[in-house]
This record gives C-alpha cells, sequence and structure tokens, in this order.
C-alpha cells in the first residue's frame, strides 16, 4: 500500500467546520472593527456575535490551526534550525507510532508536526484531543502522536514567545 493510500485510509476528508471556525473568529475582529459597534460593550457585542454564529467559541480548533501554519510553516526552515532547543518545553503527548528519529527529540517533533500541518494529516477527536500523522512517500516510517488540544494551544504560544525572545536576542 502506498503512503498516500495509507493517509487516505486514515484521514478523514477535509474538516470544514474547522475552516469555519476559523472564519468566524475572523469575523469577530471586523465586527469588532466596525464603527456602528463602537458605543457596544464587549459583553453586547459577542452576545450578539453568538447569535448569528451558531455560538462559536471565538478561540476555537479553526482559530488555533491558523495560529500553528502561521508558527510552524512559514518560518523557513533554515530560521527554525537557529533555535535553541534547550529552551523549547514539548508538551505531553502520547506516541501512537514513533517513526524514525532524525537529529533530537525536539528537532524530530517538530519536523514531524509540520509535515503533518503541511499535508493536511492530523485529525481533532470529539474529547478534544489532536492526533498528528506522517508517513514518508514509500510508506514505511509512519509517526503518530495524540495531544489534548489545550496543551498544543499551550505549546505554540510558548513555542512562539521562546521564538520571539531568542530572535531579539541574537538581532540585537
Amino acid at each position: 500500500m502506498s503512503a498516500e493510500e495509507i493517509i487516505k485510509e486514515k484521514i478523514q476528508v477535509t474538516d470544514w467546520n474547522m475552516i469555519i471556525q476559523g472564519n468566524i473568529s475572523l469575523l469577530w475582529i471586523q465586527e469588532c472593527l466596525n464603527s456602528k459597534n463602537q458605543n457596544k460593550t464587549v459583553q453586547q457585542l459577542r452576545n450578539e456575535f453568538a447569535l448569528k454564529n451558531e455560538n462559536v467559541d471565538l478561540l476555537n480548533p479553526g482559530t488555533l490551526f491558523m495560529a500553528t501554519y502561521l508558527m510552524f510553516l512559514y518560518p523557513k526552515e533554515s530560521e527554525i534550525k537557529n533555535v535553541n532547543w534547550d529552551e523549547i518545553k514539548l508538551p505531553d503527548y502520547k506516541v501512537l507510532k514513533a517513526g524514525t528519529i532524525k537529529g533530537n527529540i525536539k528537532t524530530n517533533f517538530l519536523r514531524r508536526i509540520r509535515n503533518s500541518i503541511a499535508h493536511a494529516n492530523f485529525e481533532i477527536t470529539n474529547n478534544l484531543d489532536i492526533i498528528f500523522r506522517d508517513i514518508n512517500p514509500k510508506g514505511t516510517d509512519e509517526f503518530e502522536i495524540e495531544i489534548q488540544l489545550y496543551k498544543f494551544s499551550e505549546f505554540i504560544n510558548s513555542f512562539m514567545l521562546t521564538l520571539k525572545n531568542q530572535y531579539f536576542k541574537r538581532n540585537a
């Protein structure tokens, strides 16, 4: 079985719910900037917004993966190689399939997560865990981990702050 067949077997179709949720979060920003709302309290605006948008939380899986893409895929790999990995703390996660570890465990973790995100090979389960999958083109070297959504969210923020601090230290 090829890698593509294995991935198709494991991954569902595009999660449009996540895309819609991310878009609703962007609509919130637009609503806040709309001059007709300038005299409303945040609570009034949130209540009205929730009614119009199926009570979707402003911070949701769609928002999380917009941030994930920006944090893990937008920076060039060459920039990520400059990271002082001693300052990065990985979130708690469950290894379902370890795959081959290239480099240290932290760089391997990030490389595999980047691949998973880049190819949309992840899913959010009903109990709010994220399962990231990565597999090479030959269909071997399977990597699969499970992370609680809130722990991954905390990791994204911590990772971003650490990289920002390291960047400004190097370029001061």
